[in-house]
């Protein structure tokens, strides 16, 4: 039990850590779903991605899988490559952002595993 009220507070402390280094990010904002095929089963993404008070944060959600509110561990973007990184799952995407600023389309990675993702803005 000591473990797990250790390992508890080591995540909580890792999300306070990146909240607190988070800086706005233009034109993300909003809901971005799209699908991705793994092969298998293909599984409906969601992030949703929100600034408030000079910093943008991010959820992700696995619809499929039930998993919803993952914490995205940070949101960068620098011209039209915008990069989520999803450290508890050991996962991240990285996309180019359409020039009307409505889609992404880019490479979901985790587990050494990378696979195409397109999202678009709702």
């Amino acid at each position: 039990m000591k473990l797990h009220s250790t390992l508890a507070a080591l995540g909580l402390s890792l999300a306070l850590a990146s909240a607190a280094h988070a800086q706005a990010v233009q034109g993300l904002d909003g809901d971005w779903q799209g699908t991705l095929e793994t092969g298998g089963p293909s599984l409906r993404l969601v992030m949703h991605v929100v600034t408030k008070d000079g910093a943008t944060t991010a959820t992700l959600d696995s619809l499929d899988q039930n998993a919803l509110g993952i914490p995205v561990g940070s949101v960068k973007r620098d011209g039209q490559k915008v990069t989520f990184d999803v450290p508890v799952v050991s996962g991240g995407y990285t996309a180019t952002l359409a020039q009307d600023g409505k889609s992404l389309a880019g490479t979901w990675s985790q587990g050494g595993n990378e696979l195409p993702l397109a999202l678009t803005k709702k």
